[in-house]
């Protein structure tokens, strides 16, 4: 897992306030904590924190610590955010809308598009 960047570095070791349990990293708030149930926005994108800030630069994540105690945090965005990341995130979500249409699970449809990347991006390389 690509670690994520924290705000601050005084984020971790983040402690869970009902169960005390410690994580030292982010690697560690990733792997032992789970993904809210019920729920597909684990991460949100955080609005205004700078004056006229186009797009969010930020994003809060959300887990839940074994007790069940949800637990958030603030991390600096990977998104590309110039026309070209756009226009790729654009054209992601048609291939995936595309293949759900054709039956296929979100998550399937997801990992198809994310595996015939990989490929594309191996071909290339050996062109170089």
């Amino acid at each position: 897992m690509e670690k994520m960047q924290c705000l601050t570095k005084e984020a971790f070791p983040k402690v869970c306030p009902t169960c005390h349990k410690v994580y030292s990293n982010e690697l560690e708030f990733f792997t032992e904590t789970v993904a809210l149930e019920n729920t597909d926005r684990e991460i949100k994108a955080v609005e205004g924190l700078e004056e006229n800030q186009e797009p969010p630069e930020f994003i809060e994540v959300y887990r839940n610590c074994a007790c069940g105690t949800t637990l958030m945090e603030w991390f600096h965005s990977r998104r590309n955010f110039s026309e070209k990341g756009i226009k790729q995130r654009l054209l992601f979500t048609l291939l995936q809308e595309g293949l759900i249409s054709k039956g296929y699970s979100v998550d399937d449809a997801r990992g198809l598009i994310l595996d015939f990347m990989d490929i594309v991006l191996q071909v290339e390389k050996q062109r170089l």
